[in-house]
């Protein structure tokens, strides 16, 4: 047996996330920095203007291939028509 299968099968090692714990000092900055990235970063002006405009385009873009599916490549029509039947849309019509 290796010792990497020994430390996991040693009592109280429910799993590998089980060996490495943050200390309380290390648990206490941890929270602190995570706070700190929260407030001034993820959900700063910036970031929020951003997830914004984002959002819009990707609406924009779904909304597009919606009303028109010919837009979506090829790739995805025939997977459409492979995976669920719907007619290919580049097909020429008899």
């Amino acid at each position: 047996m290796t010792t990497s299968d020994a430390v996991l099968r040693a009592p109280g090692t429910g799993s590998p996330d089980d060996l490495v714990a943050f200390s309380d000092r290390g648990r206490h900055d941890y929270r602190e920095l995570k706070e700190f990235v929260y407030r001034h970063v993820i959900h700063s002006f910036p970031v929020s203007r951003n997830d914004g405009h984002a959002r819009r385009v990707i609406t924009g873009i779904f909304s597009a291939y919606r009303e028109n599916p010919r837009l979506l490549p090829d790739y995805v029509l025939l997977g459409l028509h492979e995976d669920i039947g719907v007619r290919f849309l580049r097909a020429r019509c008899p």
